[in-house]
């Protein structure tokens, strides 16, 4: 897609690692990968994660609502996973998606300001944005630096406003763009984001380009040759 420079693809249900292990070490220009791990075994979560950075991963996705049984983002249990990410430099990304979880304690904001003020020097992405905790979920951002909120999915929910709110009070640069795809297609999702007047934050889609492109230890500049030509 015309003006796509870079992208992250993640493994969970239905992705298996070994495939983004693989897109990565072909294109390793194009992607960054996270693997996923399953949340209900520990033993074999920590095992599996100890060997992310040999297989060219940059993080972790933590769907803990989606265990068996469910697991809220602040369960000690998980502290051993939090722990080894901090240690091996990945990235975390939790699952905020009220329609991959239980019932809304588990996105609830509340509990991942826990854990990124527990473990202030690990970077958090909350993928899909706790919609509809939107407020609250910026409000974490605001307090814990730490903490990256993608919405993805919902900026045409109610309350979406929000989310671009956070953005012009100057928390563009820990709101990230991310389509969601295949859940949403690419060209959909970068028109919603193009079309968004972050006024008077006039350089906001820069900073948030520029931001992504730092958590994934890429230089911004080198990754932008290109993305502004539009």
């Amino acid at each position: 897609m015309k003006g796509v420079v870079f992208a992250v693809v993640t493994g969970r249900a239905g992705v298996e690692n070994a495939h983004v292990a693989q897109l990565v070490a072909d294109h390793p220009d194009r992607f960054a990968g996270f693997g996923g791990v399953d949340t209900s075994d520990i033993p074999a979560a920590v095992s599996e994660i100890a060997g992310f950075r040999a297989r060219g991963f940059v993080g972790v996705a933590l769907d803990n609502g989606m265990a068996s049984p469910p697991i809220h983002n602040d369960d000690p249990g998980l502290d051993i996973l939090y722990e080894l990410c901090r240690g091996e430099g990945l990235l975390v990304s939790l699952n905020g998606s009220f329609l991959l979880s239980p019932d809304l304690s588990y996105i609830d904001p509340v509990r991942i300001q826990r854990v990124a003020l527990k473990y202030p020097d690990l970077s958090i992405i909350v993928a899909h944005g706790c919609w509809p905790w939107v407020t609250q979920i910026c409000a974490v951002a605001l307090m814990c630096p730490n903490v990256y909120v993608m919405p993805d999915l919902y900026p045409h929910m109610p309350e979406q406003d929000g989310f671009f709110a956070a953005v012009r009070a100057g928390l563009e640069g820990q709101v990230l763009y991310g389509s969601s795809y295949p859940a949403m297609s690419l060209p959909k999702s970068a028109e919603v984001i193009r079309n968004v007047d972050f006024s008077p934050a006039q350089e906001a889609h820069r900073r948030m380009f520029e931001s992504a492109a730092s958590l994934l230890g890429r230089d911004p500049i080198d990754l932008a040759r290109g993305a502004w030509e539009d």
